[in-house]
């Protein structure tokens, strides 16, 4: 098979179920690598949640970050497109969010912003573990800057409530996608930009490099992944992938317990 590309998410896909990549998947990448194959990650995460897997991996191309609202060069230091939420509409969407006691988390590039405490313990955790990187400011004046996400957590009931009063107010204005937590017993919405998807920002890629869609093989394993599946010429949902991922896929690979990346792309192109 002819593909010039691979586009990798990184949670549930790249890493297993412990957040690590395994020796025979980093090897794997290597070597496709090597054969000349442009490897991209697309990642829900942040750049700084990156830098060791880009690190380990020998990624040079760029990374795909903030679910496709920022594309960073692969050494952080240049930012190659940005999509921001409009600012008119963050004072209304925090203050149905603090009405309604969700936590939210306003990010900007790899900065967590907050007028707020968080009321939930995983929060607490979650500003401890980027400390240095959390800024406070008193709501309503917003530091002028742009902001690419805006994260609500709360227990699934708050966060379904929410999500239906905030629909209508949020129309036009951004595009939300819902998970669930496997690891604590939350959901979250990350609200972005309405054009802000993997897909987009992994399109930029391809065509900086003048590579087709069809040439592109894109794999994942959760709903903010659906674009890029869709959009890729092959699509690939991981066996641990939700359902909706595994419907609009072209192939379903095993499970990221089992090394399933690895086993596609020795199959495809070793």
């Amino acid at each position: 098979m002819e593909k010039k590309m691979v586009a990798l998410d990184i949670d549930g896909t790249l890493v297993d179920p412990q957040g690590k990549i395994t020796p025979r998947t980093a090897a794997t990448v290597k070597k496709v690598k090597d054969m000349g194959v442009k490897v991209v990650l697309a990642t829900g995460r942040r750049f700084i949640s990156c830098r060791d897997i880009i690190k380990d991996l020998e990624i040079e191309l760029p990374v795909i970050t903030h679910n496709g609202a920022l594309v960073f060069s692969s050494c952080g230091e240049e930012v190659f497109s940005s999509r921001p939420l409009d600012p008119k509409w963050l004072p209304g969407i925090v203050s149905e969010m603090d009405e309604m006691a969700i936590d939210f988390y306003l990010h900007s590039m790899d900065h967590i912003l907050l007028c707020r405490e968080p009321l939930m313990e995983w929060g607490t955790k979650h500003l401890e573990a980027n400390e240095g990187l959390v800024e406070r400011f008193d709501f309503p004046c917003f530091p002028e800057r742009p902001f690419h996400r805006v994260m609500a957590v709360g227990t699934r009931g708050r966060i379904r409530g929410f999500l239906h009063k905030s629909r209508e107010s949020n129309n036009g204005f951004c595009r939300s996608i819902h998970f669930r937590s496997e690891y604590h017993d939350m959901d979250i919405i990350e609200f972005l930009h309405p054009g802000a998807t993997k897909a987009s920002g992994l399109k930029f890629v391809a065509e900086s490099l003048d590579i087709e869609a069809e040439d592109v093989i894109a794999i994942g394993d959760e709903t903010n992944d659906l674009e890029m599946v869709e959009w890729a010429g092959m699509g690939v949902a991981m066996g641990n992938g939700v359902p909706a991922l595994k419907e609009s896929a072209d192939v379903v690979c095993g499970s990221n317990q089992e090394e399933g990346l690895a086993d596609l792309l020795e199959e495809i192109f070793i």
